[in-house]
């Protein structure tokens, strides 16, 4: 089963959202490439709901963090750029290490992508949060 992007899973889920999380999920769709350098605090801000109704988006579209979500949008947008979608590079008669090539291109690209968008301090503190956390 084609697993769904995480604009087309926000779109779909788009009449069950709270009002809260309707601002946030349009605010998304219509600004996804600003979302992956933005906090919680400033996509609250631009889409006029609260810093909790963020994280409950998170939740609510299985995305688990508002972390996660920003990785996603990252390598989505990646994809998009490269057009590549889904790994449509890969053909049918493809040999094992031409499948292999392409499927490490393509995440390679994600990879390398996210390291340019990725700010420093925020990643300090995501691994600070990580190293205290008594449960992982």
């Amino acid at each position: 089963m084609k697993q769904l992007s995480i604009l087309a899973k926000i779109e779909n889920q788009m009449e069950r959202f709270s009002p809260a999380e309707k601002k946030i999920a349009t605010y998304i769709m219509e600004h996804a490439e600003l979302v992956p350098n933005m906090t919680t605090k400033e996509l609250s801000k631009n889409a006029g709901s609260s810093e909790a109704s963020v994280v409950r988006f998170c939740k609510t579209i299985g995305i688990g963090s508002f972390t996660a979500l920003k990785l996603a949008l990252v390598r989505e947008l990646t994809i998009a750029d490269m057009n590549i979608n889904d790994f449509s590079i890969i053909e049918k008669q493809d040999a094992p290490y031409d499948l292999f090539n392409k499927v490490t291109y393509v995440n390679k690209a994600a990879i390398e992508a996210t390291t340019t968008t990725i700010d420093k301090r925020e990643l300090e503190k995501a691994a600070e949060v990580i190293a205290n956390a008594k449960k992982i």
